[in-house]
């Protein structure tokens, strides 16, 4: 999963719904279009119209226009609850656009929307929050419900989201409010006692691969983490095992300029 192919797939989507706009928000200067006309909203997945409403709706939470959203909101409370293509949601939205703020998200939270609804790839508003967002977000989210250790059609909950993006603020709450810890986020973060209970539980994960061919070494390795990279060599990580574009986790360490991990995987 990636949090760029989702914003792919929304301005796809988008594209298909709102004709009037293009490039993910950025409205077209060439001609005015009416999102109501059926010629211009030909081919939209549902087969159905988008309605002014809901363009409003959409178009608001771009602006981050709160009080325009609780009047939508206070019109239709049924907007809480729309599924867009690709199930996407107006929370989910919310949660994507930098101009929301916490009052707008709370607004579809509190007006009955699905904290867990996720898109065709399972991704949830949590697990965008994780990503793009601040820890008010994702705790807004984790009070109201939202599933903590939920994990997409890659296999990957919020945590693992917050640590591939570098988050760390939410990666820090995330795990404080209990969420479940895998061998990658054990050694991207360096928690050397979970990381060692997890190889002592099942020393196989010592050679797991992602989805990118990388073993749990190329991760601490390529994030600096002197210490999980000496548990994992002792645990018998192979020092040599390439991801799929070809790289060992020295070749990772050297990219990103880890001399002191570089020193320790040179000669192995």
């Amino acid at each position: 999963m990636c949090i760029l192919r989702t914003t792919t797939v929304c301005c796809l989507a988008l594209s298909l719904l709102l004709p009037s706009l293009s490039g993910c928000g950025k409205p077209q200067k060439q001609e005015t279009q009416n999102p109501t006309n059926p010629r211009q909203n030909a081919g939209r997945p549902d087969g159905r119209m988008l309605s002014q409403e809901e363009v409003e709706c959409w178009l608001a939470i771009e602006r981050g226009d709160t009080a325009a959203v609780s009047a939508s909101l206070k019109t239709n409370s049924g907007l809480a609850k729309w599924r867009g293509p690709g199930g996407d949601s107006f929370l989910r939205h919310a949660v994507q656009s930098s101009a929301a703020g916490e009052e707008l998200v709370r607004l579809f939270i509190e007006a009955g929307a699905d904290v867990n609804a996720g898109d065709m790839f399972g991704i949830t508003p949590l697990e965008e929050a994780a990503a793009r967002r601040g820890p008010n977000i994702v705790s807004l989210l984790l009070d109201s419900g939202a599933n903590i250790n939920h994990r997409d059609k890659d296999g990957l909950s919020a945590l693992n989201v917050a640590v591939k993006y570098g988050t760390k603020a939410n990666a820090d709450l995330l795990l404080a409010r209990g969420a479940d810890v895998d061998i990658f986020d054990a050694a991207i973060l360096g928690i050397i006692p979970q990381l060692r209970e997890l190889l002592d539980h099942d020393s196989s994960l010592v050679s797991a691969r992602d989805k990118n061919g990388q073993t749990p070494l190329h991760s601490a390795a390529m994030r600096g983490q002197i210490e999980s990279v000496r548990v994992l060599l002792e645990k018998g990580s192979d020092p040599a095992a390439k991801d799929r574009r070809g790289f060992t986790a020295l070749d990772l360490a050297s990219a990103n300029k880890h001399q002191k991990i570089v020193e320790l995987l040179q000669g192995r």
